[in-house]
């Protein structure tokens, strides 16, 4: 948990934060890492498509 809130709080401050951190870091499966990761971004994007189709009224 604390190792998720520490990258998260660098990723605020920079893009690339995360990535150096884990480069710095010993990985045990830096796969499954990279796949969090991934999913954390489409998660954030499909949020904000959602709220922008719940802006605009629905063409359908």
């Amino acid at each position: 948990m604390s190792h998720q809130i520490g990258s998260a709080n660098k990723m605020k401050s920079m893009p690339y934060a995360g990535m150096e951190h884990n480069k710095n870091k010993p990985q045990q499966n830096p796969r499954l890492n990279c796949s969090y990761h991934r999913h954390q971004k489409t998660k954030a994007s499909e949020a904000k498509t959602r709220i922008e189709r719940m802006r605009r009224p629905s063409i359908e």
